[in-house]
């Protein structure tokens, strides 16, 4: 057979691949971004039927185009689908699935390969219930994804499910700073440095916009301690436009923080979960930036502990 041919009819193999094949090359732990990225793409469908059957009509936002991400960046914008289909089912009077945490440990695709079946399988339940018969067509494969590429596919189906369930509000995005607090505190535990508790005094009233600002300079701070922890790599910063920015936007940013706070535990071989936090119920904007801005402190705190060892 000709080489052309040969390679013709391989890709197209791949292309046509079933399920119980893709299974195997999971099972042999040959799972790549690519073969994630197709999960994602089949998850897209299905919360397109969802939205399409429920009757919502509204356009969601386009994310913007990424970069930097690694698999525990992937792994932890996975969650925050699960803790949306969570809303959701809960809302609808379903079971809702649990949602957990970022392992401990170095997230590989196989892991991320793990988590998106699990959402796919969550929304192909919640079909079922609603007894919505529209199937889907299995996505093809395309070779050559990145995590930053499953990672934009997964944010666009965070921003499709926001039709499904109640709006992000403060009072999630400050929850998700209390789980940043908890993580920093464990790491501050094993740098040996001392962190503020109370948040600095707030004047003047707060926006959104203030609050976004703090969390995408945290970001940078984390980016600078993880440069100055020994044999480490720093996280990239993404750009972000702050303008028309929203609470789950913020909510991206502070899902991107806690995965940075994974991944400098993991590097200190630091073993303890972070457990689970109630949402609370009416948190004033002021409140969650003094929240955040404390997080900017004690970053700062610990850059400059490390710094003087």
């Amino acid at each position: 057979m000709p080489i052309v041919k040969f390679i013709s009819y391989y890709v197209v193999l791949i292309f046509l691949l079933p399920i119980a094949a893709m299974a195997a090359i999971v099972d042999n732990g040959n799972v790549s971004p690519s073969h994630v990225y197709q999960v994602t793409e089949n998850i897209i469908s299905e919360i397109d039927i969802l939205r399409e059957a429920i009757g919502v009509d509204d356009e969601p936002n386009e994310p913007e185009a990424q970069r930097g991400k690694t698999p525990i960046h992937v792994y932890g914008k996975g969650l925050e689908l699960l803790e949306k289909i969570s809303k959701a089912q809960r809302k609808l009077g379903m079971t809702p699935a649990e949602v957990g945490e970022i392992p401990l440990r170095d997230i590989k695709p196989s892991d991320v390969f793990e988590l998106v079946s699990a959402i796919l399988l969550q929304l192909s339940s919640m079909k079922e219930q609603l007894v919505i018969s529209d199937t889907i067509e299995n996505a093809k494969f395309v070779g050559a994804k990145m995590p930053s590429d499953v990672y934009e596919n997964l944010w666009l189906a965070s921003y499709m499910l926001d039709g499904l369930v109640p709006s992000i509000k403060p009072e999630d995005v400050y929850r998700n700073i209390q789980y940043i607090h908890g993580e920093m505190r464990l790491i501050a535990t094993k740098l040996d440095v001392s962190l503020d508790l109370e948040p600095p005094e707030v004047t003047g009233r707060k926006r959104i916009k203030n609050i976004g600002q703090q969390a995408l300079f945290s970001l940078y701070k984390v980016s600078e301690l993880e440069k100055r922890l020994t044999g480490m790599a720093a996280a990239s910063v993404p750009e972000v436009t702050l303008v028309r920015i929203r609470s789950s936007d913020i909510y991206d940013l502070t899902n991107m923080l806690i995965a940075e706070m994974v991944r400098i535990k993991v590097h200190l071989k630091i073993d303890l979960p972070r457990g689970e936090l109630p949402t609370p119920h009416r948190v004033k904007t002021n409140e969650v930036f003094g929240q955040m801005h404390l997080v900017v402190k004690n970053l700062e705190k610990m850059i400059k502990a490390v710094a003087a060892k």
